[in-house]
């Protein structure tokens, strides 16, 4: 039966075969415990690598978040527009009187007045007529 004691000098007692790659493909025998240190320590390295790399990220969106935000701001809310637009025909409405542009109604008024003077022209002509 093992024990922790008896456990933790196996774990040390246990040679294994690691390649090290910094000058030459030369196998290096290490102990357990010192591989498992050793990639306990670069799984920390890249926790810590993500960890910092996801904060940059959240940095960066909050940026474009407020950068958005700020554009919103200035950007003229459908009732402005609505209202400018209003405006804008009524100035085209106006300027169409100003340069002598009929508008529907005028045209409408000014042929009604055509017919009715021609009616009266009509009438007078055979009530002047002598019998």
């Amino acid at each position: 039966m093992i024990n922790r004691r008896s456990g933790a000098f196996l774990l040390s007692a246990i040679l294994v075969t690691v390649y090290c790659f910094a000058a030459v493909n030369e196998p290096v025998e290490i102990s357990l415990r010192e591989y498992v240190d050793m990639r306990f320590a670069e799984m920390q390295r890249a926790i810590d690598m993500a960890y910092k790399t996801n904060e940059t990220d959240k940095a960066k969106m909050n940026e474009i978040r407020g950068a958005l935000n700020d554009a919103q701001k200035s950007f003229a809310s459908k009732e402005a527009v609505e209202k400018i637009q209003e405006d804008i025909k009524t100035l085209r409405s106006l300027s169409d009187i100003a340069q002598g542009k009929a508008s529907q109604t005028s045209l409408f008024f000014v042929g009604m007045i055509s017919v009715l003077s021609l009616g009266l022209q009509v009438a007078r002509f055979f009530a002047g007529r002598p019998k």
